[in-house]
């Protein structure tokens, strides 16, 4: 008992800034020694100098909350569009990689050697002390709470026969596809294709078009982009595989679509693998060029485009 009691009362260091081990810490540190938690703690930024708070080495930062509790904190931070990934990486000290190695992982216990673990708690811990509160979970749900006195709103009353159910879309937050925190993974649908999964995907239960927007622009991180109807009806209206490339809808939706697909653990479709295996020398479809604009031919020639979105050029007979 003694021996317990001058653990929990024993300060340990990390560089000048010092933390009190809580009984959670003594459990996420179990399986690793101290130099090795040290180091990862130094990793995380918990250091004295740093410039937005300098009184953080008279703080006692006391690590109690596991590594799911720190997931879920972080995903309602960058949900909220207060802080994009990139930002809140430089904020915490660590690299994207960190970042998504340690989000990827499931489990109270999973990730609680990473570097994102330590400095996300920390930066948590300074927000609270400055009295900032964590950013609310975005409301996914259609229920309204009743008014008082017991009178039910009228948006909780049974809808007309035929009405969308709410819907039970998967979380996506935590899917990582590479190249996503620059905004440049690989595209291997065509136009055509991610109009034809917009179509089918607002069509499912519950499924708003306000709602699929603000999904569509959380698929940027490097910059935020803020998408409107005007831009969703603009390319649903185009028609061919390379109609719409160059639109910021595009990307998202074919992110957001690939997302979707791993969460729902579908194979990848025969389209899809025939597209990887046109486009994967040259990085994914193209989404730079316009294809919009007029091509400079010579005489007696014409482009033509494929199904796959394949530019060759043919001679008039």
């Amino acid at each position: 008992m003694q021996r317990d009691a001058a653990r929990n009362d024993t300060k340990k260091t990390s560089g000048e800034v010092s933390y009190v081990r809580s009984d959670l810490a003594d459990a996420v540190c179990r399986g690793f020694n101290a130099p090795a938690a040290k180091r990862t703690h130094e990793e995380a930024g918990l250091h004295a100098d740093d410039n937005e708070d300098e009184s953080s080495s008279d703080e006692e930062f006391v690590l109690d909350q596991d590594c799911n509790q720190i997931r879920r904190r972080i995903n309602n931070l960058i949900d909220s569009k207060e802080m994009m990934v990139r930002e809140f990486c430089d904020k915490i000290r660590v690299s994207s990689k960190s970042y998504y190695d340690f989000m990827r992982q499931h489990g109270p216990y999973k990730g609680s050697q990473s570097s994102t673990y330590f400095g996300a708690a920390r930066f948590f811990y300074k927000r609270q002390k400055k009295g900032i509160p964590d950013p609310k979970k975005r409301k996914t749900g259609t229920t309204t709470p009743a008014k008082a006195g017991g009178e039910a709103n009228k948006s909780d009353k049974p809808g007309p026969k035929g009405s969308k159910k709410a819907s039970s879309a998967p979380d996506l937050s935590a899917i990582y596809l590479e190249g996503q925190e620059d905004d440049e993974v690989s595209v291997y649908d065509t136009c055509d294709e991610i109009r034809r999964k917009i179509g089918a995907y607002l069509r499912r239960d519950g499924v708003t078009q306000a709602q699929f927007i603000r999904d569509l622009s959380s698929q940027y991180y490097a910059q935020s982009r803020k998408l409107n109807v005007s831009s969703l009806t603009a390319f649903r209206g185009k028609k061919g595989p390379v109609a719409g490339n160059v639109s910021p809808i595009f990307y998202a939706a074919y992110v957001f679509f690939e997302k979707l697909r791993i969460a729902e653990r579908k194979p990848k479709s025969a389209t899809r693998k025939e597209m990887e295996e046109i486009w994967e020398d040259d990085g994914g479809f193209d989404i730079k060029r316009d294809y919009s604009r007029p091509f400079i031919c010579t005489a007696g020639s014409y482009p033509v485009v494929d199904k796959h979105g394949v530019f060759s050029m043919h001679r008039s007979r």
